[in-house]
Parts: C-alpha cells; sequence; structure tokens
C-alpha cells in the first residue's frame, strides 16, 4: 500500500540541518565554571558587536555596526563536552581569557581533551574572565566529535556561512595565521 499525499508531510525526524540550534551556549557566570572537557582542536574567535539587544558578528564585507562606529568585542568559542549532562555545549570565552587558551594550544598542539575551569573577578557576573585549561588524565573516555563551529555560529547568528569564510574552509595554519593578528590585542587586554 503506498502513502497518501497527505502522510506523506510527515516524518519521523527533520532532515539534517534543519533541526536548529542543537547545541546551548554556555559562558562562565559569576560563580565560575568547572568541569567541561574540550573537544574542539583549536582556539576560534571573532569580533561582535552589540547591536539591537544582542550579539552580532563583525562580517568584515560591508559591516554596517563598523559603519556606524559599533564598538567590537572578541569573542572565543570552544566545543566543550559535560560528562554529567552527557552533551556537547558552545563555550564562550572572552579576549581577556584568550591568552590562557593560547598558550595551551601553542603547548600541546591541541586543545581536545582539556578540561575547563574558570572564575569571574569578584565573582561579578561581568566580572574579568580567568580561566583555567588542565591536560587529560592519561586514560580519558573517547570524547563525541566535536561539531563544525563556524556552521552553528552561522546558523546560530543567521548569517551565511559565506559571510564568515573566504572560498577555501579555515585551516589550522589559518588559525595560526588569526592568533598572530589577535596576538597584540591579547597581550594589551592582560597587561
Amino acid at each position: 500500500m503506498s502513502a497518501s499525499k497527505t502522510e506523506s508531510i510527515f516524518s519521523n525526524v527533520p532532515d539534517d540541518g534543519d533541526e536548529g540550534m542543537r547545541y546551548q551556549i554556555i559562558r562562565t557566570g559569576p560563580k565560575g565554571i568547572k568541569g567541561p572537557i574540550v573537544t574542539s582542536h583549536d582556539p576560534l574567535g571573532l569580533y561582535t558587536h552589540w547591536a539591537g539587544g544582542r550579539t552580532l558578528p563583525c562580517v568584515k564585507k560591508a559591516c554596517e555596526h563598523c559603519e556606524q562606529n559599533v564598538s567590537r568585542r572578541w569573542y572565543g568559542f570552544l566545543m566543550v563536552y559535560s560528562i554529567k549532562q552527557d552533551r556537547q555545549y558552545l563555550f564562550e570565552y572572552t579576549a581577556s581569557a584568550a591568552s590562557t587558551v593560547v598558550q595551551y594550544w601553542e603547548k600541546h598542539r591541541t586543545l581536545r581533551g582539556a578540561a575547563i575551569s574558570g572564575e569571574r573577578q569578584g565573582g561579578r557576573p561581568n566580572g574579568r574572565l580567568t580561566l583555567f585549561l588542565t591536560p587529560p588524565k592519561s586514560e580519558a573516555e573517547p570524547l563525541p566529535k566535536a561539531p563544525e563551529r563556524v556552521s552553528l555560529l552561522s546558523q546560530m547568528w543567521s548569517v551565511p556561512l559565506s559571510e564568515f569564510l573566504e572560498p577555501q574552509s579555515a585551516t589550522k595554519k589559518q588559525a595560526e595565521e588569526f592568533i598572530e593578528q589577535i596576538r597584540p590585542t591579547l597581550r594589551a587586554v592582560n597587561e
């Protein structure tokens, strides 16, 4: 028996890519954060603007917020895994914490497996963020594969992926070049 036209509009699951933003964003709150394990291999971040009551990406090609002299802030994003919740999250960190992430990455050549803990200065919601990364234990459990962060951010902000990427995908070399570009900012923030 073939399905009628009415039945064919139903399915058990949505098509790939249609399920919406599946990964909750987590940040370090006033009480700090402890425990998530990084599933990303490398640091990734971008400049953003606070406009229209929300954070929006600074897209270098004709950024309307730059043209309006809206200040920019850099945020980094890592995929992290909570063993307790058995779930991955998109972890946001600030420019003031980026040097810790970059130094760990340069020393270990990967962030994957590192445990994150962090605190806010004075226990305030917007206090200066300090992060700590601890290397994995030698016999750590296998971690889930990290989803592609650029695609997640593109989806989250409803910005076409082409606005974020050059014609080719970002490579480790491009990530290293990006780190070199922001290194003076990181030094200034930490002084």
